[in-house]
């Protein structure tokens, strides 16, 4: 895990940084199926309520900048692991209308 982290830009890391304590625990410890379902049911960090799913967040904006750098509005995007589609969501609304993501 550690030789990944290295690779990855920086601005990179700060959008990851919440997903990597949570994947950390999945690697360090595998979480039985009843295990994952529960927290996914009842996710009890911050990172993860449900009402933020579809809002914008400072991820999202930062994203968008991020993206506005290397691709005109005509540009493909794939989002691997979308979870719910809240930065796809925030990129068509900005005006990328060739979206596409998969994986939760």
């Amino acid at each position: 895990m550690k030789e990944i982290v290295k690779i990855i830009p920086k601005p990179i890391k700060s959008i990851l940084r919440p997903f990597y304590f949570y994947v950390r625990k999945l690697v360090v410890k595998p979480k039985s199926c009843a295990e994952l379902y529960q927290y996914w049911r009842h996710p009890g960090d911050k990172y993860n309520a449900p009402e933020l799913y579809i809002y914008p967040v400072e991820r999202s904006k930062f994203l968008l900048k991020f993206i506005k750098r290397y691709a005109d509005f005509q540009a493909s995007i794939l989002e691997i692991g979308c979870n719910v589609g809240r930065n796809l969501n925030y990129l068509f609304n900005a005006g990328y209308k060739e979206l596409g993501g998969g994986g939760n």
